[in-house]
């Protein structure tokens, strides 16, 4: 919409106060004066402004921010400062640094922080509402079309009013008002489903012979969207149905950067458990240690996904029959390692070679694949993203053996919903679910 390009540029010098606001945080605080080298503190100023601006672009928080409510708006920048402080305070008590560092010094700097961070959202959205009011700066709205999107719409023109915008009603297909007397009106927002061609050029047609400002907003509800997300190519509008946030090359990134520290720290940690694992394999039954089954990953890709041989068999063909429970195939030791959930370890060399990531739809066997693509819709949009140790769905109950269709498709379900809404704190909330879950043993067999 027009009023995008206005704001635009108050986007931009957002980004840069979120920034710089923890060195200017810290610059209000005496007792960084007293450092030893005061560079150091400067630096680490520096770095948490980074990890924010990180943060609130991974969490939305400059996107569509004038389509929200104030509410909205501080909510989201408050989490986005949260998160940047939660990883600023890891990294600054994980290693020695200046004695002024301390937990009651973090304290106060992180709060002032995200005070200020709040405070100054606050003042801008009360001088852009007195802009507006002052200089009388309003346009006055209907719309024409009372479903979803049209009453989306009207909802956001009615609880932001530092847009500049008065909603005067609803108009029906004919351009004549509903509910209401006639009120004059600035602008027309046409929200009709495109199906509806006959009545949108009917409308088109009324407004031709007016001054009217007319914008057309397609009703995309009608359409059963993955990740319905808008951009523009060269002034020509690009609505994405099938997407992910994880598209993005600064969503990769931090993922990446995520899963490779975290993977390597745990494998340096539980290599010994993994050596005992293995030799513990190859002496009660004979066969390798790993199993190696080619599975789909990401862009449907073929991987082979790797885990401790936990039965007599290793199928990776056309043909393969899932484990079920009380499974003949299952050794000793392998019962054990699928209840625990420890024939899953070796995917963490998966991992970091970036063919998994921890976080994700869980791979199937590429039989699996091929067969439940033709029998549950959108079922190879799981692959728009790296697979998974453990995902969504897992946490949620559908682990396990999928013997009946309809719990595939709860699978899938999940794991849609992970891809539509994927967040680092979403992965980072299914790593600490999963502990639950593994403990519990349910559906592990």
């Amino acid at each position: 919409m027009g009023y995008r390009r206005d704001f635009e540029f108050l986007l931009w010098i957002q980004r840069l106060l979120d920034l710089s606001l923890p060195l200017i945080t810290l610059m209000l605080m005496e007792g960084w004066r007293h450092s030893q080298d005061p560079s150091e503190p400067i630096i680490i100023a520096l770095l948490a402004g980074l990890a924010y601006l990180v943060s609130a672009q991974l969490l939305g928080v400059y996107r569509n921010w004038l389509d929200r409510s104030m509410t909205a708006i501080l909510s989201l920048a408050i989490k986005a400062g949260l998160l940047a402080t939660a990883l600023g305070s890891f990294l600054i008590l994980s290693k020695p640094l200046d004695p002024i560092f301390t937990l009651n010094f973090l304290i106060h700097w992180f709060t002032l922080f995200i005070l200020l961070l709040v405070g100054y959202r606050i003042i801008i959205i009360l001088i852009l509402m007195a802009y507006r009011r002052f200089f009388r700066i309003k346009r006055r709205i209907v719309i024409c079309g009372r479903n979803e999107i049209g009453q989306q719409l009207a909802e956001i023109l009615q609880t932001s009013p530092w847009l500049g915008y008065q909603f005067n009603g609803f108009l029906d297909a004919k351009g004549q008002p509903l509910d209401q007397p006639a009120q004059p009106y600035d602008e027309v927002f046409i929200c009709l489903p495109t199906k509806e061609e006959a009545q949108i050029q009917q409308l088109l047609n009324h407004f031709a012979n007016s001054t009217k400002v007319v914008r057309f907003v397609p009703d995309l509800f009608s359409f059963d969207l993955m990740q319905g997300s808008y951009s523009n190519l060269n002034g020509i509008p690009v609505f994405s149905v099938f997407d992910s946030p994880l598209k993005s090359v600064s969503a990769r990134w931090v993922k990446r950067l995520f899963d490779l520290s975290l993977a390597s720290s745990i494998l340096l940690v539980i290599w010994p458990l993994l050596a005992l694992i293995a030799i513990m394999i190859k002496l009660t039954t004979p066969g390798p240690i790993l199993f190696k089954q080619i599975r789909y990953g990401l862009d449907g890709k073929e991987i082979n996904v790797l885990k401790f041989r936990s039965m007599t068999v290793c199928e990776n063909g056309d043909q393969i029959q899932q484990a079920q429970k009380n499974d003949q195939r299952i050794t000793a030791l392998g019962r054990l390692l699928r209840n625990t959930s420890l024939d899953e370890l070796p995917q963490l060399i998966n991992v970091i070679k970036g063919e998994m990531s921890l976080v994700g739809p869980r791979p199937h066997a590429k039989a699996h694949n091929e067969l439940y693509r033709t029998l549950i819709p959108k079922y190879m949009q799981r692959h728009l993203v790296k697979p998974g140790i453990t995902g969504w769905a897992q946490v949620n109950g559908w682990r396990g053996e999928t013997e009946q269709l309809e719990k595939m498709q709860k699978r899938v379900e999940f794991d849609l919903h992970y891809i539509k809404n994927w967040s680092l704190m979403l992965d980072i909330r299914i790593l600490i679910l999963t502990l639950g879950v593994v403990l519990s043993r349910k559906n592990a067999h």
